[in-house]
């Protein structure tokens, strides 16, 4: 456990949640064609623990790698579908969302499990330069389509849905 990004245990319990909320059976789910679709696009705790004994773990082979996030999902819940992981940066969860929208359209999934996540656990690397660069909003507060805006937010969130065509008969 010490070996796990907290990112995928996130993903792990938000992944239940919108397993369970959809109502889908779970003797359907073994074995389905259903696919994850999964935005991530930061770990800073692969970089935090590197350093450490942690790093030279079996486990943090997977632990820390952010291409197993979403077959780790896969595997807990016995889909067969598609494990795609999508790192567009700000517009990871976006871009998985419409990678399962076409996999929906082109029935190469079922049904669709679409999550993102980011946890900002540190304050050096990649977020500095952005920083440096006048990138980041010098207010701290996003302005969105704003004459006052002045830069970019980052921001922590873990979010899930399952989607579905219309012609899918998944609930019963």
């Amino acid at each position: 456990a010490s070996a796990l990004d907290p990112q995928q245990r996130l993903l792990l319990e938000q992944g239940y949640v919108a397993m369970h909320t959809s109502q889908l059976d779970r003797g359907y789910l073994m074995g389905s064609n259903v696919g994850v679709y999964l935005g991530y696009s930061s770990s800073d705790f692969s970089r935090i623990m590197g350093a450490t004994a942690i790093a030279e773990s079996v486990y943090s082979a997977t632990g820390m790698s952010q291409s197993i996030a979403s077959g780790r999902l896969s595997y807990v819940f016995g889909l067969q579908g598609s494990a795609y992981m999508v790192d567009t940066a700000c517009s990871a969860g976006l871009t998985a969302t419409g990678c399962a929208r076409n996999a929906l359209q082109l029935d190469d999934s079922e049904i669709a499990v679409v999550m993102a996540v980011n946890l900002i656990l540190a304050n050096d690397g990649a977020h500095t330069p952005f920083a440096i660069a006048g990138m980041t909003s010098l207010t701290g507060a996003c302005h969105t389509w704003d004459k006052t805006t002045d830069g970019y937010c980052r921001s922590e969130a873990v979010g899930g849905s399952v989607i579905w065509s219309i012609s899918t008969n998944a609930r019963s």
